[in-house]
């Protein structure tokens, strides 16, 4: 009965350490753009939700990507872009009245594909944050 004791309590203090991810930090001409375990590139602004969402759509116009479709949750908007060889989401997101968060999936195209391009989403939210800056406003 004690070895299991000392089991459960491995087991319990491991789990929530391995089931965090695999976070790193990207740098990118001086702006620092989180990508999860997933590949996902993630990045928060003291912005709200309208602006950072017109600078998220001036900067995918800055490096000649097109808008497929973007749907709207409440204030929450989903942006969806294609490309030959990529099918981009990018989620603008309100954490609260004057931050919000992108989160940018950039997944090669193909039926059995599911490669993530961390290069594009690091690009397109060092885009984003540089028209972010242009307009006043700061990213963290």
């Amino acid at each position: 009965m004690k070895n299991f004791r000392w089991i459960v309590l491995v087991l319990l203090l491991t789990v929530p350490l391995l089931s965090t991810g695999c976070g790193t930090t990207h740098e990118a001409d001086g702006v620092d753009v989180e990508v999860n375990f997933q590949g996902h590139g993630i990045k928060s602004f003291e912005i709200s939700v309208e602006p950072l969402y017109h600078s998220t759509l001036a900067a995918l116009k800055n490096m000649n990507l097109k808008v497929d479709d973007i749907s709207e949750d409440g204030v929450n908007r989903q942006i969806n872009v294609r490309t030959k060889e990529l099918h981009i989401i990018i989620d603008v997101i309100e954490i609260g009245l004057k931050i919000s968060k992108i989160r940018v999936k950039a997944q090669e195209k193909g039926f059995f594909s599911s490669d993530y391009n961390e290069e594009m989403a690091v690009e397109i939210i060092k885009e984003t944050s540089l028209v972010v800056e242009a307009s006043g406003h700061s990213h963290y």
